[in-house]
């Protein structure tokens, strides 16, 4: 089962209103509750079964171009990571697929630098390709991947800065 639900609303815009950042997190969010926990009965009682979640590179550090987008990816991974260990005693397997910039409609609408990005079909043969290998977690491209990893590891003013810097292109 692959949870790949959700919105993108005011991305890029110079800030975001409450309304909006409220729609984005709780359709994001609740899309994959709503995906994952129909299906958790019948994994289980199985003793088997894989599910995807879609996240986002952003899930590592959040985008000033895309706050509540952000967020709410990096929900997503925490609830990925966390059923992953807790359903593993189930015979289930849970994947967090985490993408940077990927050629789309959604991506099309973006004006704003978009490092990195890889045509969808790319994505795909990705995806398929760590599925097929039972990974835990999928994320790619490795630049953008690696980059985005180290900022949310660093200290946050070089996070930041190194964050807002991307973010002009």
């Amino acid at each position: 089962m692959i949870a790949n639900a959700g919105i993108a609303a005011g991305m890029g815009a110079r800030r975001q209103d409450e309304a909006t950042a409220r729609r984005v997190l709780t359709t994001n969010i609740e899309s994959v509750l709503n995906t994952v926990f129909p299906v958790l009965p019948r994994m289980t009682a199985r003793r088997g079964g894989q599910i995807a979640l879609l996240s986002l590179l952003a899930a590592y550090r959040g985008l000033p171009t895309a706050p509540a987008y952000s967020a709410s990816k990096a929900a997503v991974k925490a609830l990925g990571d966390a059923w992953r260990l807790m359903l593993a005693r189930d015979g289930i397997r849970v994947c967090v697929i985490c993408p940077g910039f990927v050629t789309t409609r959604m991506t099309a609408a973006n004006k704003f630098p978009m490092p990195f990005l890889i045509s969808a079909k790319r994505a795909a043969e990705i995806i398929a390709r760590g599925l097929a290998r039972d990974d835990g977690r999928i994320a790619f491209p490795w630049p953008t991947a690696a980059l985005t990893w180290l900022a949310g590891c660093l200290r946050w003013r070089l996070s930041d800065a190194l964050t807002r810097r991307v973010a002009r292109g």
